[in-house]
């Protein structure tokens, strides 16, 4: 989710981003859609900027010192954050170096812009955001702060951290060890998650509409409704944050045997516990129907529609016409052939062609 569209990022400014933050390019792609589809001119104003910042810090009025942390990432000071300068603000309020947080910091104090700090420019930002007397650094002497106190200080907001009390220590503990997301990305997820889904729940549709802006011209409807039904474990017809965080980890990433087990589920759509050669029809049609029509012309002779590749599938696994496949056998069969686990898998166009190239090698 969210890799499909990597080239509406410019290569330069993927590479850029990667290279200067913690993130990812499947979260950086996913990212940059969600980006477009709440700032479609692809520039946030610094009026949405402090909405965002207000949604972080209920029942107080952070709007003041938003204006400041707008004002120190708007490196270009049109009065917008690009997507670059917004996921560097990102990166820098919930990570990020020490010495790329403090030049940040640098230029958040410089308020004047003329590369100095002075007493009144520390003042006003520790009156707009409430900060304790400077006193209380006890500066006078030391050469070195404490990261503590450098954090309470210069960075008081972690974009995101500071409401994540609003997920329960529980579910927050269980996503952190079963997925590869921080506290600080769940956190931040959440309220993203309930900004859009004020229910706290995904519906069907929304979960097409989610996999339609990743799939421009093609029509992920039928695969994303199978994808929806694996993860959809309790049967009510949406997703809770839960679901949809999982659902986001093994489509993105996730260790092999919990991939192994959710493409089980995928595939078996009756959800029988085992999978019929319709099945593996049914999911392969819905796959190919997100392949474009020239990436599906660079494909082997033997897979290049979806009878031939549920024909090859089905083969793999030695089964008769009307056999079924249990999911113990489901997942050795795949952990022994990793040549099923390509065909069983929707693989992105560049991820086709490299091997393609490896073949010709």
């Amino acid at each position: 989710m969210g890799n499909s569209k990597s080239s509406a990022l410019s290569k330069e400014l993927l590479e850029d981003l990667k290279s200067n933050t913690k993130y990812s390019e499947t979260e950086l792609s996913t990212w940059y859609q969600s980006f477009l589809k709440e700032c479609p001119t692809g520039k946030i104003t610094k009026e949405q900027f402090e909405g965002i910042y207000a949604s972080f810090f209920p029942g107080a009025d952070p709007t003041a010192y938003a204006r400041h942390v707008f004002r120190s990432f708007d490196t270009n000071a049109d009065g917008t954050l690009d997507f670059k300068e917004y996921i560097v603000a990102l990166h820098l309020t919930s990570g990020g170096k020490t010495l790329q947080k403090l030049e940040w910091a640098f230029a958040l104090y410089d308020v004047d812009g003329n590369g100095t700090i002075s007493k009144s420019e520390i003042q006003e930002i520790v009156r707009k955001d409430g900060i304790a007397s400077l006193r209380s650094l006890n500066l006078e002497g030391e050469r070195e702060i404490e990261k503590r106190k450098v954090r309470g200080f210069l960075f008081p907001v972690r974009m995101g951290n500071s409401k994540s009390s609003a997920l329960s220590k529980e579910l927050l503990e269980d996503l952190k060890s079963n997925t590869k997301y921080s506290e600080t990305e769940l956190s931040t997820w959440y309220q993203s998650f309930l900004k859009e889904c004020p229910t706290g729940k995904i519906t069907k549709e929304q979960f097409e509409g989610i996999y339609a802006s990743f799939f421009p011209g093609a029509d992920p409807t039928a695969y994303a409704r199978h994808v929806f039904r694996s993860f959809d474990t309790n049967a009510d017809g949406t997703l809770d944050f839960k679901e949809y965080i999982v659902a986001l980890h093994l489509t993105s990433g996730g260790k092999t045997l919990q991939k192994l087990e959710w493409a089980f589920a995928l595939y078996d759509v009756d959800g029988n516990g085992t999978i019929s050669k319709s099945e593996i029809q049914e999911i392969v049609r819905s796959i190919f129907n997100m392949i474009p029509a020239a990436d599906q012309g660079n494909l082997p002779e033997d897979e290049n529609t979806p009878e031939k590749r549920a024909e090859k599938i089905w083969a793999f696994f030695g089964k008769k016409e009307n056999d079924k496949i249990s999911e113990g056998e489901f997942i050795q069969g795949v952990m022994d052939n990793k040549d099923i686990l390509r065909l069983i898998q929707y693989d992105e166009p560049q991820k086709i062609k490299d091997k393609l190239k490896e073949k010709k090698q």
